[in-house]
């Protein structure tokens, strides 16, 4: 009986070892160009103020949460802290916009430090619909794709009406859905990038074919 006992015990140690490496493999190293990564959930970040009056030279470890923020104490131990929206923005801009906000309410002059300790591997998709075009393509980690870009990338025909790309966009806050018209053909035909958008998690891409082929 106790061999019994014995060997269940290490096999459900097993399992919780083999569970946590799992967990973590969802994680992977900090990215080579930090300050130009685009942060997503799940991402592990250290933060450090040099002016907290709780010194110490540790790091504090926060996570991206699902919805996209980031929860950043004023001072190390307090309940008390600042929100940031991290959805779509660089490290550089989080930074930024973090130290903005201590400054305005709470410090003279923060020296903020923010760093990726490890960020997160999984990939959002996008999708095309509609009778023109049905594909879909992953988003790598951080990675900035335009919409013209993407529509390269899964191929066209002529019979395509690129003058009125449709995309639709879910706010994971509100749960409003909005949706944005590119004439992706002025960016093609006339390079003008000003007219181009930078694409999401979970975008989906409506097309239409051409009354006429003109």
């Amino acid at each position: 009986m106790k061999n019994f006992f014995g060997l269940l015990v290490a096999v459900l140690l097993l399992g919780a070892t083999a569970g946590a490496g799992r967990a973590q493999s969802s994680l992977s190293a900090p990215p080579t160009d930090q300050s130009k990564y685009r942060l997503m959930p799940n991402d592990r970040l250290a933060y450090r103020i040099e002016e907290d009056p709780v010194k110490s030279s540790d790091p504090i470890a926060v996570t991206v949460t699902p919805l996209g923020e980031i929860h950043f104490q004023v001072t190390r131990g307090s309940d008390l802290s600042v929100v940031v929206n991290a959805r779509g923005k660089t490290l550089a801009e989080v930074k930024a916009e973090l130290k903005s906000r201590l400054d305005t309410d709470y410090y003279q002059n923060a020296t903020v430090s923010l760093n990726v300790l490890n960020h997160s591997v999984q990939q959002g998709k996008v999708l095309f619909v509609g009778p023109a075009i049905k594909a879909a393509i992953q988003l790598r980690p951080g990675e900035t794709k335009t919409l013209t870009e993407a529509i390269i990338q899964v191929g066209y025909s002529d019979f395509v009406n690129l003058k009125k790309v449709v995309v639709e966009r879910l706010d994971p806050v509100t749960k409003q859905l909005s949706t944005i018209t590119v004439d992706v053909d002025a960016v093609i035909r006339l390079k003008d990038r000003s007219k181009d958008i930078l694409l999401q998690e979970g975008d989906r891409v409506k097309t239409v074919d051409k009354i006429f082929n003109l």
